[in-house]
């Protein structure tokens, strides 16, 4: 009993291990500049490409910033006081007007205490005060989740198109205080949005070479947190990746290996388990992470550094590789490095992917 709650605990954590692996992020940016408040435009980012996998939430981010300065005045014939304060109220909203998210910059509330007027109407002195040079960001951010919103930032696949987004900054600066006062306030605001996409990859990378998992043979690991394989006599990591649709009826998945040599030939395949419970075993100057049943999906030859499966011609991965609907099958590239570098092996591996097929 005591060996089979290891075995689970061990798998648990590398189910883990993988789905932590498995989260990807990618973020777009739109801004309006400074200018005088009270103005409604909108910003443009790109929406979710749901080839790139499935959208999980959307991480809005709004940073309201204000600038300016602020003067009152006291006329009164006895002592008085004025609290000022610059703020305004940025808003991003959904394209039919709904909120979304609003960030309200705001300079401290400041209390000045005024004699009885001067003499003088110039913000100053003894009755009056006065700032400049007031400038304040303020974020704010927010999860969406819902189908109606995940389906808002979603395009078509391959072709998602940009979303438009209303932003709105009104003034919303204040004056109190007692007895005859004279105020002005000069404010401009801006507006930075960013939006980030959580989603989880049609290819989810695990196994990487960087020495988290079984470590590379020579020491030779990748950068943590890249997903790549082992380094190479080239001193970087293959990365393998996945887009399109994985599924049986539609099969548009497509593997690109990057980081490669040259015109380096190497070899993508399909197994039905990982290696070593999701950690890979050493093999050559890599780590293998793909086990069981194999298939040789296709023998390609890098351009540029870089090759893809399939091309024009080529069988889809399912058809090649003989998919069930409703299965799991993980993808590796074994490649060439001929060159004298760490073990006597002339070859190495990228990271491993795991794909989840639907019918």
């Amino acid at each position: 009993m005591k060996t089979l709650r290891t075995s689970l605990l061990a798998l648990a954590l590398s189910s883990t291990a993988l789905s932590a692996a498995a989260q990807q992020t990618v973020c777009y940016t739109d801004s309006i500049p400074l200018q005088p408040t009270n103005w409604s435009l909108s910003v443009s980012v790109p929406k979710f490409d749901p080839s790139l996998g499935t959208l999980n939430l959307v991480d809005v981010c709004i940073t309201g910033q204000i600038t300016g300065s602020y003067g009152v005045e006291s006329l009164d014939a006895g002592p008085s006081w004025a609290m000022m304060q610059l703020s305004a109220a940025v808003e991003l909203r959904r394209p039919d007007a709904s909120p979304i998210a609003q960030a309200m910059p705001a300079s401290p509330m400041v209390t000045y205490p005024l004699t009885p007027f001067d003499g003088t109407l110039d913000f100053g002195g003894t009755s009056g005060a006065s700032q400049s040079g007031i400038s304040v960001l303020t974020t704010a951010q927010i999860d969406l989740t819902s189908p109606a919103d995940l389906a808002l930032f979603t395009g078509a696949p391959g072709a998602p198109g940009s979303i438009v987004l209303p932003v709105s900054a009104m003034g919303t600066s204040t004056a109190m205080g007692g007895g005859h006062l004279i105020t002005y306030f000069q404010s401009q605001a801006a507006g930075i949005v960013s939006i980030c996409y959580d989603y989880t990859p049609v290819a989810a990378p695990f196994c990487a070479g960087d020495g988290t998992n079984t470590p590379c043979p020579c020491g030779n690991g990748s950068a943590v947190g890249a997903n790549e394989g082992c380094l190479n006599s080239f001193g970087v990591g293959a990365a393998l990746r996945g887009a399109g649709i994985a599924s049986i009826a539609t099969d548009s998945l497509v593997l690109t290996c990057s980081n490669l040599h040259g015109m380096t030939t190497g070899l993508f395949f399909q197994g039905t388990s990982q290696a070593g419970g999701g950690a890979g075993i050493a093999f050559g100057d890599g780590v293998r992470c793909v086990l069981g049943t194999n298939v040789r999906i296709g023998t390609k030859t890098a351009s540029a550094g870089m090759t893809t499966y399939p091309e024009v011609g080529d069988a889809p991965i399912s058809v090649r590789g003989a998919v069930p609907a409703n299965s799991t099958r993980y993808y590796q590239f074994w490649y060439r490095n001929a060159a004298s570098f760490c073990t006597s092996a002339a070859f190495n591996l990228s990271q491993g992917v795991a794909v989840q097929w639907v019918p």
